[in-house]
């Protein structure tokens, strides 16, 4: 991952310069989604390596769920609109493969696999949207005031202002049904699996009884 952002930041060095470089890579919101995925990851490795409890988190639990909806998106939204706009090569091919497809994939399967912490509940949802929200408008404001738009789709010097508005409108509702589905899904899981610990648990209590009579 590390190494995907220097390939990048290597690539735009020469005309912009370490800071503008650096500004340029991490405005796409495909590399800031990554970028928190990698910075849970590296929280966790050091939970564990502190042998910290399992209930114990650096960040939220409710978060996690959040990061799942964004890397989700990142790969949606490129594979359904963006892939088909540019042609990348050298590099930039592995750098794609790995923030649009492997990161995500990896990331979702071991949510799936191994959330534990709590059920989310659909209001959790209020707090998820906040970061694409305020990225639209950071995003816009940014282009506006630089003349480079993190992406073309929010140029509104050359869509206008209404298919902006259309645009966004279209890709909160993604968001936000992503984030249903997100919250269904675990609250499903999570349910399962305490009521298998709960029956795991009253069994031996029962086999008592039984025993007992």
């Amino acid at each position: 991952m590390l190494l995907s952002y220097l390939f990048m930041m290597n690539g735009v060095h020469h005309q912009y310069g370490p800071v503008k470089a650096f500004v340029h890579v991490f405005r796409l919101f495909t590399n800031q989604s990554n970028l928190l995925v990698v910075l849970w990851a590296f929280l966790e490795l050091k939970r564990t390596n502190q042998k910290k409890e399992l209930e114990f988190s650096y960040m939220p639990g409710t978060f996690r769920g959040g990061l799942v909806v964004y890397i989700f998106m990142t790969f949606l939204v490129y594979h359904l609109f963006l892939r088909n706009t540019y042609t990348v090569t050298g590099p930039s091919v592995i750098i794609n493969g790995v923030t649009h497809y492997i990161i995500p994939a990896a990331y979702i399967l071991d949510w799936y696999l191994t959330e534990k912490r709590q059920i989310y509940r659909f209001t959790h949802i209020f707090f998820w949207m906040l970061y694409p929200l305020g990225y639209l408008v950071i995003g816009i404001s940014y282009g506006k005031i630089t003349g480079s738009f993190p992406y073309e789709y929010l140029n509104w010097h050359l869509e206008g202002l209404s298919y902006i508005i259309g645009y966004g409108t279209i890709i909160i509702m993604c968001f936000i049904a992503v984030s249903i589905l997100c919250v269904c899904i675990n609250r499903q899981t999570l349910f399962k699996r305490k009521n298998v610990k709960s029956r795991n648990l009253i069994s031996p209590q029962k086999e008592g009884k039984q025993r007992g009579n």
